[in-house]
């Protein structure tokens, strides 16, 4: 993986542990098409991402589509997002935080 040290690093885990999660995430992973998100959802993940990061809004919007977290370790997006009231963001530091429970 291109960024475990990275992942590794920042959030405390160590290499063994990584692989152990990324291949329980892995088997829950489906993929998606942009095709498959509505104009509705990217229009409004435009306006959440339009004075933040416009190369985020289709991450925005697949969150927006599926109800779930979005994962980001970018601050300004995760900042910016949380000021415009958008509670589906999670940082890594917050996964840190939620990890540290388990081990």
């Amino acid at each position: 993986n291109l960024h475990k040290k990275k992942i590794c690093k920042y959030s405390g885990i160590s290499s063994t542990d990584f692989d152990m999660l990324l291949s329980s995430i892995s088997a829950h992973l489906i993929t998606l098409s942009s095709d498959e998100i509505s104009s509705k959802t990217i229009k409004t993940a435009a306006l959440l991402t339009n004075d933040i990061d416009s190369k985020d809004i289709l991450y925005v919007a697949l969150s927006i589509e599926l109800g779930a977290l979005l994962w980001t370790g970018d601050k300004k997006l995760y900042n910016g997002l949380r000021k415009k009231r958008f509670a589906s963001v999670i940082s890594t530091q917050e996964i840190k935080h939620i990890l540290k429970g388990f081990y």
